[in-house]
C-alpha cells in the first residue's frame, strides 16, 4: 500500500490482541511499532512520520 506507517486501537484488546497496535513500512515489508506501557494504562509511542512522541490515556 506504501503507507508509511499506521495504528489501531481497540479499546477492549480483543480484535488486536493489544489496545493499540500499528506498523511501520521498513523496506517492502512492515514491522511493528513499539508501544510503551505506563502505570497507569497509558501508552506512548514515537511517530517517525510525524517526528512526534505520541501518547494514548486510559
Amino acid at each position: 500500500m506504501g503507507i508509511p506507517e499506521y495504528c489501531r486501537f481497540d479499546e477492549t484488546g480483543e480484535s488486536h490482541g493489544a489496545r493499540l497496535t500499528g506498523d511501520r513500512l521498513v523496506g517492502d515489508h512492515y514491522k511493528p511499532i513499539e508501544f510503551l506501557e505506563f502505570p497507569d494504562g497509558s501508552l506512548e509511542s514515537y511517530s517517525e512520520v510525524l517526528d512526534l512522541e505520541e501518547r494514548v490515556g486510559v
